[in-house]
């Protein structure tokens, strides 16, 4: 517990130890001074009654425990003290989930493991207006995956899932850049490849998670990404629309008081029920939630996605398949973490079926600076076109003039709703 907090906020240490002992009563509840900290320390033995989650949630006399305090777990404080997750693992004899089980195989989570990169908040000029802290927004710290410098130039995808701000579930915008794979990984797939697609992937390159963060604050954040930090007309992001999407959206142009460059073509649309003919602004879960998990799966196998953040490594070692009593297969976590990151990848798999999202690659791709890596990617997709009989480069041309005229009507209709409904 913080000192100076309690002494501000007028409370006692024993006051807050009473109150776990009222609000969790078949908890043991213990207090102690740490000569190290200098704090008061109260530790409580957590079950299914008193979970973490329980008591990020909770105040005393309308203050949020975590105004006052800090609230770790024993799992969560060995992992600082012991020097990461990994060593965790190592030092207590832990594996991974039972493959039985898991979504993904052991061994593309143990590379994932060995793999992870280093996230740290970053001050941002772009962001300083914002009146509430970002700093639950880490950015990868390796050069050769993220470069701040060349930012603008960067295709990028963000994953956006909204909660409450209650300090239960978590908001989440997860930060991609498209890329293209190693050579030596499309050499040992290009028998297998479909479309100039699946040349490509998406490399995690910033992430954003905060359980307290409310939808309004998201929504300044996610238009400063958008629409100021990186190049507008490179960045599209996959909006959930399940609960708190249409909130968010009603958010955006009035961000800074209607002074900003928002216009809805930042975001995929996508169909909300399976019969429907029209597309609209974000990504409805329900039925179609085990075609994305499938769909996740392959990507995350063949490295079309690639996840390098500590945190989000954890959520997706954890995420299972679950069956019920009555037999039915659902996807979540296993109970010890979240799954708010997880479900921003889910969802990104439904663009890669999409039009736009195949628009944007064919971008990337005549943007290579490279002319001998486009040669070799020309020979396969000829190759391609010869087994298949499609002209595959006419036919991207073909949509490639499509989307920039779809693109220019959207531009011109966003500038006249901005202009008639302000």
């Amino acid at each position: 517990m913080n000192p100076k907090k309690m002494e501000e906020f007028k409370i006692k240490p024993v006051d807050i130890l009473d109150y776990m002992k009222i609000t969790f009563p078949s908890n043991e509840h213990t207090m102690s001074y740490d000569d190290e900290l200098k704090k008061w320390v109260i530790t409580t033995i957590n079950d299914d009654n008193c979970s973490e989650d329980d008591i990020l949630a909770e105040s005393y006399n309308d203050i949020r425990f975590l105004e006052f305090s800090e609230i770790t777990t024993w799992k969560k404080k060995t992992i600082k003290d012991i020097g990461g997750e990994e060593a965790f693992n190592q030092e207590f004899d832990l594996r991974f989930i039972n493959s039985s089980r898991s979504l993904l195989n052991e061994q593309l989570i143990e590379d994932m493991s060995k793999n992870k990169e280093e996230y740290e908040w970053e001050k941002l000029d772009e962001l300083e207006k914002l009146k509430f802290s970002y700093k639950d927004l880490k950015w990868n710290q390796n050069e050769n995956t993220f470069l701040p410098l060349q930012r603008k130039n960067m295709k990028i995808i963000l994953s956006v899932d909204i909660a409450e701000g209650l300090g239960l579930d978590y908001s989440v915008i997860n930060i991609f850049k498209i890329g293209l794979k190693p050579i030596e990984l499309i050499e040992s797939q290009k028998h297998k490849y479909k479309s100039i697609v699946d040349f490509f992937r998406l490399e995690q390159i910033g992430l954003f998670r905060s359980n307290l963060i409310s939808v309004q604050q998201l929504s300044e954040l996610l238009y400063l990404l958008a629409f100021e930090y990186f190049n507008p007309d490179n960045v599209k992001a996959v909006l959930e629309i399940n609960t708190y999407g249409n909130e968010l959206l009603a958010h955006m142009p009035h961000v800074f008081d209607g002074n900003n460059d928002y216009g809805s073509s930042l975001f995929f649309r996508f169909k909300h029920r399976a019969d429907s003919i029209e597309e609209k602004i974000g990504l409805k879960i329900g039925e179609n939630k085990n075609i994305l998990v499938k769909e996740y799966q392959e990507k995350m196998e063949d490295k079309s996605i690639v996840v390098n953040n500590d945190l989000n490594i954890s959520e997706v070692t954890t995420f299972i398949k679950h069956v019920t009593n009555s037999g039915n297969i659902r996807y979540a976590a296993d109970g010890s973490s979240n799954d708010d990151t997880v479900m921003t990848i889910i969802d990104m798999c439904a663009i890669f079926q999409k039009n736009e999202f195949k628009q944007i690659i064919q971008e990337t791709y005549d943007n290579l600076p490279n002319s001998e890596i486009k040669t070799y990617i020309d020979t396969i997709l000829n190759m391609m076109d010869h087994v298949e009989g499609n002209n595959y480069k006419q036919l991207l041309d073909i949509r490639r003039k499509k989307m920039q005229n779809n693109r220019y009507k959207n531009s011109l209709i966003n500038d006249w709703q901005k202009n008639n409904f302000k």
